[in-house]
């Protein structure tokens, strides 16, 4: 996806293998492999989170063990995800990925509805600092009031 309208693309291997690193990340969590994420994290990882208070997320950690509790608590957190990519743009040790994202919160069972923005630094091949940024996303209905 991220080759997509760059006609030389092919020639970005450091950028190709760096987005391989972030994709490998994502297939860990979603198959629910927590060593090889963990695996795929730097020992200096740190992560930053904005996102609706709604969602009850822990917002930042250092270090690998920090880390997975708020991997652990954000996603335990979260149920019924449905993920869709819009975009991933890669430029040296920085890969961006954005889209939506529509799930349940908890126990409540309440829906949540954002789009998305991840910034990974990789170092060394693993990533190094993790940067999301989620806002509600607007209905329909929403957006249609909106532009009356």
């Amino acid at each position: 996806m991220f080759e997509a309208g760059d006609h030389v693309a092919s020639e970005k291997h450091h950028e190709s293998a760096q987005v391989s690193t972030v994709r490998r990340q994502f297939e860990a969590l979603g198959r629910g492999d927590m060593a090889a994420f963990l695996d795929g994290l730097h020992p200096d990882v740190e992560l930053e989170i904005a996102a609706p208070r709604e969602l009850n997320w822990i917002s930042r950690a250092r270090g690998i063990d920090e880390f997975r509790r708020v991997v652990e608590h954000n996603f335990g957190g979260i149920a019924d995800q449905d993920t869709q990519l819009a975009g991933i743009v890669a430029q040296g040790d920085a890969v961006v990925v954005f889209g939506r994202e529509r799930g349940v919160i908890g126990a409540s069972r309440a829906p949540y509805d954002i789009h998305f923005v991840y910034q990974f630094t990789l170092r060394d091949g693993k990533l190094w600092r993790v940067l999301e940024i989620a806002a509600a996303a607007f209905a329909a209905d929403d957006a249609m009031r909106m532009a009356d």
